[in-house]
């Protein structure tokens, strides 16, 4: 007969915490725009300021470490309408922040976006087409991440 009477019991698996990450995150920004009345453009731009507290504590290979990382978020764009029919935009965003995914060694990256749209609005329903492409790369090595979307909506409006 098999007793475990004093013996630890082994834990279900799903109940055991092997890996924490909790992140908090702090953000503050800025936003101007200006309509030129009589052409119809729009020119925009932003700033936002994302500060993440970042934990991490590996209960498998006992450690613990802790960052804060700032993230900085710059955005300028403009937008042409007319008729109310048609709208072209088109934008730039710039994001550079300290990154250390594993919390090992930070890295400086640095991220461009460029991206484009066109509006079509007919009646209550609109058809969009909007187009990005960006760059991400590693301050001090020859890493980069090049990437190109699309996407295309028809939505319509409710009365």
């Amino acid at each position: 007969m098999l007793k475990d009477e004093g013996w630890a019991k082994r834990p279900k698996f799903e109940e055991v915490l092997l890996y924490e990450n909790p992140v908090n995150m702090q953000s503050a920004g800025l936003g101007l725009s200006y309509r030129f009345r009589p052409t119809g453009l729009i020119i925009a731009t932003d700033y936002v300021m994302n500060r993440f507290d970042v934990e991490v504590s590996d209960y498998g290979a006992n450690s613990y470490r802790e960052i804060d990382v700032i993230q900085n978020i710059g955005r300028l764009g403009i937008e042409y309408s007319a008729l109310n029919v048609y709208s072209l935009r088109a934008g730039v965003e710039y994001i550079d922040y300290l990154v250390d995914r594993w919390l090992k060694l930070p890295a400086n990256i640095d991220s461009f976006r460029m991206t484009g749209g066109l509006l079509y609005n007919y009646g209550l329903w609109a058809i969009e087409l909007k187009l990005a492409y960006g760059d991400a790369f590693i301050d001090d090595s020859d890493a980069s991440r090049r990437h190109l979307s699309s996407i295309l909506w028809f939505t319509r409006s409710i009365l």
